[in-house]
C-alpha cells in the first residue's frame, strides 16, 4: 500500500471538500441577500402602488368622514369655531408624525420654496373656506357635498384651459353623469322623485309666460342672501381644490413622484401660522376648555385623535395617488375621490340611520356605473 499516495489523496479530497464548503455557503449568502432584495424591492413597489394609495383613500378617508360627523352630530356647542379647531389639531398630528422626515430631509429639498408657498395656499385656502361655508344658514353636510362632487366638472373645465388637454365626448358625457348622479343622490335623499315635481314646474313656466301674478309673486321672492354666500364659498372652495390637484400634478411630473410627500409636509408646516393668525383666539379657548375639563371632554378628544389620525391617512393615499398619475391623468383621482364619497354617503346612513329614498339609490347607481365605465376608457 503507498502510504504518502493516500495522504496527498485525503489532503486534496479535505480540501476540496472544504471549497465545497465555502462555496455552498456563499451562494446560500448570496440566494437570501437576492431573496432579501427581491423581499423589500417588493414590498417597496407595494407602499409606492396605485392599489395601495386606493386602499389609503378608501379607507382612511372614508373613517374620517364617519369620525367628523360624529364630531358634528354629538354638538359640542362649549367649542368655538369647531371646524377651524378639527383642521388646527388634523394639521398638528401630521407635522407630528412627520417631524423625522422634516429634519432628515430638511436640506436636501427638491421642490423651490415658492412652488411650496403657492401650493399651501391653495391648500389652506380650500380646506379653511372648506369649513367656513359651514357657517352659512342653509350650508348642510349633503350640500357641501354636492358641491364637491361638482369637483370633476370643475376639474374637466380647468384641466382644458389650464393643461390644454382635450377630453372625448365620452370622458365629458360620463362626467356629467357622474355629477348629474350625485346631485340627484343628494337632492332625492329624503324624497323621491314624482310626475307631479314635473307638471309644477312645467304649471310654472307656464303661468310665468302666461302672465299669471302667482308666478310673479314667486319670482319676487328673493333668495337668502346668508345661503348664496355660503354657496360661493363653497364654490370657491372646489376651485380652489381642483387648481390645488392640478399643481401639485404638475410639480409632481416636474421634480419626480418621490418629491410628493416633501410637498404633503410643506403645506401642513407652513399652513400652521397662516391658521393661527386668523383663529388665534378660537384655538387658544378650546385648549383651556379641555385642559381645565379634561375629564369631561375625554370622548370629544377621542373622537378628535380618531379623526387626525384617519385624516392623516387619507391625505398620504391622495398624495400616493396623484404622485403615480400625473397631470395627464389628474381627473382619475377626482374620479375616485367623487366614488369613496359616494361610498362615504352609503356607510353614513348606514351607521347614523341617514334614510335614502329610491331615487337617492338610483342616483347613487348612475354614479357607481359612470365611474366603472370610466376606469375602462
Amino acid at each position: 500500500m503507498n502510504i504518502p499516495l493516500l495522504n496527498q489523496s485525503a489532503h486534496i479530497f479535505a480540501g476540496l471538500k472544504q471549497e465545497i464548503y465555502i462555496y455552498i455557503y456563499y451562494t446560500t449568502l448570496q440566494m437570501k441577500n437576492i431573496k432579501k432584495s427581491k423581499k423589500d424591492s417588493y414590498k417597496s413597489h407595494l407602499l409606492l402602488s396605485v392599489p395601495f394609495a386606493i386602499v389609503l383613500i378608501f379607507g382612511g378617508c372614508c373613517s374620517n368622514v364617519i369620525s367628523f360627523e360624529s364630531l358634528i352630530n354629538a354638538n359640542y356647542t362649549q367649542f368655538q369655531n369647531l371646524t377651524s379647531f378639527v383642521t388646527f389639531f388634523q394639521l398638528n398630528y401630521t407635522i407630528l408624525i412627520n417631524i423625522p422626515y422634516i429634519f432628515a430631509n430638511f436640506k436636501s429639498r427638491k421642490v423651490p420654496i415658492r412652488k411650496q408657498l403657492l401650493s399651501t395656499l391653495l391648500f389652506l385656502g380650500g380646506n379653511w373656506l372648506n369649513n367656513y361655508a359651514f357657517s352659512f344658514s342653509g350650508v348642510t353636510v349633503p350640500c357641501h357635498i354636492v358641491f364637491k362632487s361638482l369637483n370633476v366638472l370643475i376639474n374637466l373645465i380647468l384641466g382644458s384651459f389650464i393643461l390644454n388637454k382635450r377630453y372625448s365626448f365620452l370622458q365629458v358625457l360620463l362626467c356629467v353623469l357622474i355629477t348629474i348622479g350625485c346631485i340627484v343622490t343628494l337632492v332625492y335623499k329624503d324624497h323621491d322623485i314624482s310626475i307631479l315635481d314635473y307638471y309644477n314646474y312645467k304649471s310654472f313656466v307656464s303661468n310665468m309666460f302666461d302672465g299669471n301674478q302667482i308666478a310673479k309673486d314667486m319670482l319676487d321672492i328673493k333668495p337668502n342672501s346668508d345661503f348664496v354666500a355660503g354657496i360661493c364659498v363653497l364654490l370657491t372652495s372646489s376651485i380652489m381644490a381642483s387648481l390645488l390637484q392640478i399643481y401639485n400634478c404638475k410639480i409632481y411630473d416636474q421634480h419626480g413622484k418621490g418629491c410628493w410627500k416633501e410637498v404633503m409636509v410643506a403645506q401642513h408646516v407652513l399652513s400652521m401660522p397662516i391658521l393661527l393668525v386668523f383663529n388665534k383666539k378660537s384655538i387658544e379657548q378650546n385648549l383651556i376648555f379641555i385642559s381645565k375639563s379634561f375629564q369631561t371632554n375625554s370622548l370629544f378628544v377621542t373622537k378628535l385623535i380618531i379623526n387626525c389620525i384617519t385624516q392623516s391617512i387619507c391625505i398620504y393615499g391622495v398624495n400616493l395617488l396623484a404622485s403615480n398619475l400625473g397631470s395627464s391623468n389628474f381627473i382619475i383621482l377626482n374620479i375616485t375621490l367623487t366614488f369613496r364619497k359616494l361610498l362615504s354617503l352609503v356607510i353614513s346612513c348606514i351607521i347614523f340611520d341617514n334614510t335614502m329614498s329610491m331615487t337617492s339609490w338610483i342616483g347613487c347607481g348612475l354614479t357607481f356605473l359612470c365611474c366603472f365605465l370610466y376606469s375602462l376608457l
